[in-house]
């Protein structure tokens, strides 16, 4: 995404294909979960994303997912596990986040459902959740010049 030291670039994820049974925190991705995510990450390759960071929910496979986009991007950012992104995260709370990364960067978000889809909806002044399938991405441009933060879309992506 082109840089705009203005605005914010901030790619949603939602954590790949996860395995079924055991407990929430540890279950890690499926081979699918793991094949979708490596292509998901050849096309941020493809569109020269550098993010400043990726930032993750603390549970196992929404780290191997940022992992496996790290590995996949030229000079990503740091792998920061976030509590905000945890499981059960509320918008006014990704909000605080939001508002404490630096504009003229990108950045990914690798989280849950429906968390993702509630602030991409947020962002975007839609007044349902934004669908999200396992393994996808949502780019949005943050606009911070308002009262609230605002959104456009860029570019989706799904498995």
């Amino acid at each position: 995404m082109p840089t705009d030291p203005n605005t914010l670039g901030l790619v949603l994820v939602r954590h790949g294909e996860a395995e079924t049974g055991g407990d929430n925190a540890t279950r890690g991705l499926t081979t699918a979960g793991r094949r979708a995510v490596r292509m998901l990450s050849a096309d941020m390759q493809s569109r020269k994303l550098s993010p400043a960071v990726i930032r993750t929910s603390p549970a196992r496979r929404a780290h191997q997912t940022a992992e496996t986009i790290f590995s996949a991007l030229p000079e990503p950012g740091p792998i920061r596990p976030t509590n905000q992104l945890a499981s059960g995260a509320r918008v006014k709370d990704l909000l605080k986040l939001l508002r404490a990364e630096t504009p003229g960067n990108d950045v990914v978000w690798v989280g849950h459902l429906p968390d993702v889809g509630r602030i991409a909806a947020f962002l975007l002044g839609r007044p349902a959740e934004v669908a999200f399938k396992a393994g996808s991405a949502l780019a949005l441009r943050i606009d911070f010049s308002g009262p609230l933060p605002a959104a456009t879309e860029e570019w989706a992506w799904n498995p």
